[in-house]
């Protein structure tokens, strides 16, 4: 079994165990939001993004086998899906520190100063760092920022640090 295949399995019974088990939760009648809602979208989330992660193992493979893959007219890997995959493992370590440092951050700075910084070098790391994108990722990290603090604060009731 290939390893995307296999953790988007994993990924898939974990979403779909998520959103069942939510149901034996109690559903309040006067809130808007009750306690089954946020597990709910977290679960089939997870579950939509794990499919798709199969979905894009199988047809890869069948790129790099020499089949055509269904709804594509790609020939083959290309030189910078190669060079990408090289850097796959040093940029997985680089977000695992990155997340550890917003952990860390969180209840010095608080929820959108920590939020703004991880986000913003998170797209950096994971696009690459041109100076010509300075201004679009400052712009998404703090569009997004925002939108979780509200959407955790205000929509939810959640307080955060």
């Amino acid at each position: 079994m290939r390893s995307d295949t296999g953790f988007g399995l994993v990924f898939a019974v974990l979403g779909l165990s998520i959103v069942v088990s939510t149901f034996t939760l109690p559903e309040r009648l006067f809130d808007f939001v009750g306690p089954r809602v946020f597990p709910q979208v977290i679960g089939t989330l997870m579950f939509v993004f794990a499919a798709a992660l199969i979905v894009k193992d199988i047809r890869s493979h069948r790129l790099l086998a020499g089949q055509p893959a269904y709804g594509s007219g790609e020939a083959g890997k290309s030189e910078a899906a190669a060079q990408a995959g090289e850097r796959r493992p040093a940029v997985a370590l680089l977000l695992l520190l990155l997340s550890s440092a917003f952990a860390l951050a969180l209840p010095r700075i608080g929820f959108f100063a920590s939020s703004l910084g991880f986000l913003a070098v998170s797209m950096m790391v994971l696009r690459g760092p041109r100076p010509a994108r300075l201004a679009h990722v400052a712009t998404l990290a703090v569009l997004l920022a925002g939108a979780m603090y509200l959407s955790f604060e205000k929509l939810l009731g959640v307080m955060l640090p």
